[in-house]
């Protein structure tokens, strides 16, 4: 009877996959539910997780996301305990497509790799295709269009070797895909006419329809219209006939985008309104949303409608952000960034470039980089004209790769007609030669070929015009930069413009300090503060002496940072001298950034010398005869080069010693660099330490020093020294034998100078002992070693302690201990050492009351006992967490006592696993008993 049961309910999975690969959902849910109400006698584990699977499927279809993801995991449940790797595999492969629905994509990834193991154990081949293809798609998401297309090819393997067809079609078409967005045309037309040949074979209507829409939008980003509109004609019909909503929203954006760049902007934003009607219906929260917004956006500025622009582009703006979707989040900044400049707010467009371009390295999207590196053109600040090559070389190297590229044309355009208007004759003229030369791959038109020569006649007839403008004399400024004072300078200015006196202020927290002066000013003179201080003003100051006083701000870096001032009698002043001393200003600005920075420097020293003194060995706080023989040890090899190794426990202060050595020795002029060990990744710290070339891994965007070269003629502190991964000390044991460093992609030595202080509060010589470090390394870092005694070791210096950090945190009162929480306070073991100390005394700082007095009371709950009570028998107060803590400590240790130290019999008494068991004793620090 059970045998025939078990029949049964396969038979009826078998017929709702049926249904549910036919597209039927709600054929399926009837007839799994109507089998639910007619339940077998005995249910088998397959079965049960096989009901659940189904179920998750036809919750997925529906989109109750929530209650899929329930089901689907109840599902791998059940197959994980058993030997059906196919069907768990299956499961996780449908949990990571719900994961990646609802935007946690990091653990979509997580789930389809698992997937992916246990459909290779199974030898599942379908399977393993269309995980490939899913992990494909997030990387695709995330903008990783090279990883991507590794999965693909991984996907087509896995689908040809199983002969899945529809697998095969769906790879190619993906593949078309990510070719397309890396701008290789010619690729990505091939890849997508196999998959429409696969999909002709195996009858997939669905990919038939998405391809033939790629392959269509693919022509008209090329700008072959003539072979666009035959496959957007078959698109629609198999749209139709097979009722593909999904499909259909696709449709009607990427014909908008078609007519978009065709300059048909109604019949572009009909399509639009059409595609985000159906895509709100379908998925409200999907991406095809994100993508209709966003290039309705685009048509909206292209229209002159910047305003509404913008609010289309941060709706597209703050969905992307949701799905993660990196290429849209690109897309929606630059959008922006244009629209806001295309209304006056330059600093808000700007900032959004800026946020863009930062963007740029975690994505590989060329097409969308040039179209935000051309809008960069335009926003960039006016005079950073190094940055604006840099843009328009990679732009041309992008379209020097192409063989068409339309979709450039009009961005191009835009920037040189905003580069003129603005006067910014420097990025324009190069921009105008790349037109130009890639007036082929940009499709150029008779209509395009007449703006490009009207643009070029502008630019040639603004630079006569500039030629032909009243110049700036260029002696004066060669004068000013042979004076040897401000003085000076400020004397010939006064010379050049026949003024009667001038001034030179420093500006700083909104008042002027006077810098220097020459000749007479009148009593009175606007200060920065008064009308618009960004500009010059000339005004007359007493109209019968025809006085008047012209004000020059000097701007450092985009701020204010001083005021100039120029007073004439008798008559104004020409335009001559005032265009000449405009001109000037920007030099004395300049003169006070170098006076900034002499002053700087001189800060710099006044610190140095407060540090200096600081770190000095008779300020260690001790009177420990153990700490006194370390300091003093340290004193007598601070001007040496030996290499010192530091040990002892955490918080002893081997850092403060580290430090003093370094600013009490001969290298105290040179920097003194530090690095935790602990607190980077081993590829990070290798970097970090010997640096790196620009192209030695991913991200590695420059030339970057390392910490070794930066420390040069000085001291370098290894915190943490025995937590460098042996693949790294060899590296530092050249630094130590050779004194040189090599940079990660370099195979060229760079010589070093630098004192070596490494610190560690483990046993290095038995880390040696076990492999765990170099041995040859601990005998160069060990030359001298110095050990510093824990703080249970130097009670003594206890109260030294106390009294030092109440006065350095008591703030506006005057610290105490009364002599109860005094004894307690010494009686402490202090495990933490030093650093615990000052922590609790810190706590206690802000816990006393204005008296300042420091009562038993304020002590942390580690200073008593658990049965201790308080002065007055107050029993002491415990949270409820510590007190439960207690219990179930002493709880562990009765078990372990009562069973002799057994693990196994004592959590079988506690009634909890032994891995829980095994976590707690770890955790509260318990050994079992021995000799029992």
């Amino acid at each position: 009877m059970k045998l025939a049961e078990t029949q049964e309910s396969w038979q009826s999975f078998a017929q709702t996959r049926r249904l549910l690969e036919e597209g039927r959902v709600a054929e399926a849910r009837e007839f799994l539910a109507a089998r639910e109400t007619r339940p077998p006698t005995f249910f088998s584990p397959e079965e049960v997780a096989e009901t659940s699977l189904l179920w998750a499927w036809i919750l997925y279809r529906e989109n109750n996301y929530a209650e899929a993801i329930a089901k689907a995991r109840q599902a791998y449940g059940g197959y994980r305990l058993t030997a059906n790797h196919a069907e768990a595999g299956e499961s996780l492969y449908l949990l990571g497509l719900l994961f990646a629905l609802t935007g946690e994509l990091r653990e979509a990834e997580k789930l389809l790799l698992d997937a992916l193991a246990n459909y290779r154990r199974a030898s599942d081949l379908k399977g393993t295709a269309q995980t490939y293809s899913e992990l494909a798609r997030l990387a695709f998401i995330r903008s990783d269009l090279k990883t991507a297309e590794e999965y693909l090819l991984e996907s087509l393997d896995a689908a040809r070797n199983a002969s899945d067809g529809v697998g095969e079609g769906r790879a190619w078409g993906n593949l078309g895909r990510v070719q397309f967005l890396s701008g290789r045309w010619e690729e990505a037309e091939k890849s997508l006419r196999l998959a429409l040949l696969v999909n002709r074979v195996v009858e997939a209507p669905a990919s038939l329809a998405r391809n033939h829409l790629s392959l269509a939008y693919l022509y008209a980003l090329t700008g072959r219209r003539s072979e666009m509109e035959p496959e957007f004609t078959e698109a629609k019909r198999l749209i139709q006939a097979e009722r593909l909503l999904r499909e259909e929203t696709i449709y009607h954006e990427y014909r908008g985008e078609a007519f978009f760049w065709q300059k048909e902007w109604v019949q572009a934003e009909g399509e639009y309104t059409r595609a985000l009607e159906i895509s709100r219906r379908l998925a409200p929260q999907s991406g095809l949303v994100t993508q209709v917004q966003r290039r309705w956006a685009e048509l909206l500025l292209a229209q002159g409608r910047p305003g509404a622009a913008i609010s289309r582009a941060e709706e597209a703006l703050a969905l992307a952000q949701v799905l993660s979707e990196k290429e849209e989040i690109l897309a929606s900044l630059r959008v922006l960034a244009q629209a806001w400049f295309e209304t006056g707010q330059t600093e808000k467009a700007q900032s959004l470039l800026e946020e863009a371009l930062s963007f740029l390295p975690s994505v590989t999207l060329p097409i969308e980089e040039a179209r935000l590196k051309i809008l960069a053109l335009v926003l960039s600040p006016a005079g950073d004209e190094g940055r604006c090559q840099k843009f328009l070389n990679e732009v041309t190297g992008l379209l020097a790769r192409l063989k068409k590229a339309p979709v450039f044309r009009e961005p191009c355009f835009w920037a040189a007609e905003k580069l003129l208007g603005g006067g910014r004759l420097g990025p324009l003229e190069p921009l105008l030669e790349i037109l130009e030369n890639h007036k082929e791959v940009l499709a150029f038109s008779e209509e395009d070929l007449a703006r490009l020569r009207a643009l070029s006649a502008q630019l040639s007839e603004r630079k006569v015009s500039l030629a032909y403008s009243p110049e700036n004399r260029y002696a004066l400024f060669l004068n000013l930069s042979r004076a040897e004072s401000p003085e000076a300078k400020l004397s010939l200015l006064v010379g050049e413009v026949q003024a009667e006196g001038a001034a030179l202020y420093g500006l700083a927290n909104g008042l002027q300090q006077l810098v220097t002066q020459a000749g007479e000013l009148p009593e009175t003179i606007p200060g920065p503060g008064d009308g618009d201080a960004t500009g010059a003003r000339l005004e007359v100051l007493e109209k019968d002496r025809m006085l008047s006083v012209l004000s020059l701000p000097l701007m450092v870096e985009g701020e204010i940072a001083g005021m100039l001032y120029l007073s004439k009698q008798a008559r104004p002043f020409f335009q001559e001298e005032l265009n000449l001393a405009t001109a000037a200003a920007s030099h004395f600005a300049l003169e006070l950034s170098h006076l900034s920075k002499k002053n700087l420097a001189r800060e710099n020293e006044r610190l140095l010398a407060t540090l200096e003194e600081k770190c000095a060995f008779p300020n260690i706080i001790t009177r420990s005869p153990l700490l006194l023989s370390t300091i003093e040890a340290a004193a007598r090899v601070k001007d040496s080069d030996l290499s010192i190794l530091l040990l002892g426990e955490t918080g002893v202060g081997k850092d403060l010693l580290a430090k003093t050595i370094h600013f009490q020795s001969n290298r105290r002029e040179q920097r003194f660099v530090s690095v935790n060990c602990a607190a980077l990744p081993e590829t990070l710290l290798e970097s970090e330490l010997f640096g790196h070339r620009r192209g030695a891994f991913t991200g590695a965007d420059r030339d970057k020093p390392g910490l070794f070269e930066e420390a040069d003629g000085g001291t370098f502190f290894l915190d943490e020294v025995t937590e460098i991964p042996l693949s790294v000390q060899a590296k530092l044991l050249r630094v130590l034998e050779e004194k040189e460093v090599v940079r990660l992609g370099e195979t060229r030595p760079r010589r070093v100078n630098v004192r070596l202080i490494s610190a560690g509060n483990k046993d290095l010589k038995g880390l040696t002992e076990k492999g765990l470090f170099r041995q040859d390394l601990f005998y160069r870092l060990s030359v001298f070693a110095l050990k510093l005694p824990s703080l249970r070791e130097r009670k003594e210096d206890v109260p030294l302690l106390l009294e030092h950090f109440a006065a350095k945190y008591a703030g506006g009162k005057k610290l105490c201990f009364n002599p109860a929480a005094f004894e307690l306070l010494c009686a402490h073991d202090w495990p933490g050492n030093v650093r615990e100390l000052e922590n609790e005394v810190r706590k206690l700082a802000v816990l006393a009351d204005e008296s300042g007095v420091v009562a038993p009371e304020l002590l942390s709950a580690k200073f008593f006992g658990p049965d201790e009570k308080l002065p007055g028998g107050h029993p002491r107060a415990f949270s409820l967490y510590e007190f439960l803590a207690e219990a179930e400590k002493k709880h562990i240790q009765r078990a372990l006592v009562e069973t002799g130290g057994v693990k196994k019999r004592a959590a079988e008494l506690l009634k909890i696993p032994e891995s829980t068991l095994r976590l707690k004793l770890k955790e509260y620090g318990l050994q079992p008993p021995t000799g029992q």
